[in-house]
């Protein structure tokens, strides 16, 4: 992991992922591992640490300290990379209703830095709503009432950060649709009215 060639460094990040998706429980124990490669001086292997975690993401969860280690990666110059970790964040479990916070803090901050990554962010926002919806359901009232954007009578849908925070509430309202459906699939006497 401290060796001075990139291409050492970018082996080790390709073995650690290979290991991990093979074997979870070395998941958890290389994840850490993986969150310090995104401080690599090489973008390459900053690349592939993100795609790597991508990879493994679904079976360990972020802690706070990797959360933010991975959201500072946010201010890349890079696109690819960016991007890159947009995907992650979309697929990440977090462990908190703060990292969920923190996650759309440092995304609508992102937007304002590279608004031509609307398109990404939002997809990220969706997926962290669709991967993590007992947190976002604690936070959409916060969200709903708090939220500058929602206290004006008729918020604009030109504004991104708008568009973004109304993604994340969406995106639990799917989920309990679903739950919904699942529900009325067993209980066909009931019906829901919505």
């Amino acid at each position: 992991m401290e060796d001075e060639y990139h291409s050492v460094r970018s082996n080790t990040v390709q073995a650690m992922c290979d290991l991990s998706t093979s074997c979870p429980e070395y998941g958890m124990e290389s994840m850490t591992h993986l969150v310090d490669m995104l401080n690599d001086e090489n973008q390459g292997v900053r690349l592939l640490a993100i795609r790597s975690l991508q990879l493994i993401s679904e079976n360990v969860h972020l802690h706070e300290d990797q959360l933010e280690t991975v959201m500072s990666v946010l201010e890349e110059s890079n696109v690819e990379i960016r991007h890159s970790l947009h995907s992650l964040l979309s697929s990440c479990k977090l462990n908190s209703q703060v990292a969920v916070r923190r996650v759309l803090k440092g995304l609508l901050d992102n937007l304002k830095k590279y608004p031509q990554d609307k398109t990404s962010i939002y997809k990220c926002v969706q997926g962290v709503g669709d991967n993590n919806p007992n947190y976002v359901s604690l936070l959409a009232p916060e969200m709903l009432s708090k939220h500058p954007y929602l206290s004006q009578t008729e918020p604009s849908t030109d504004d991104s950060s708008y568009v973004a925070t109304m993604i994340l509430c969406l995106t639990l309202l799917n989920t309990t649709l679903l739950y919904f459906h699942s529900s009325t699939a067993t209980l066909p006497n009931i019906t829901l009215y919505l």
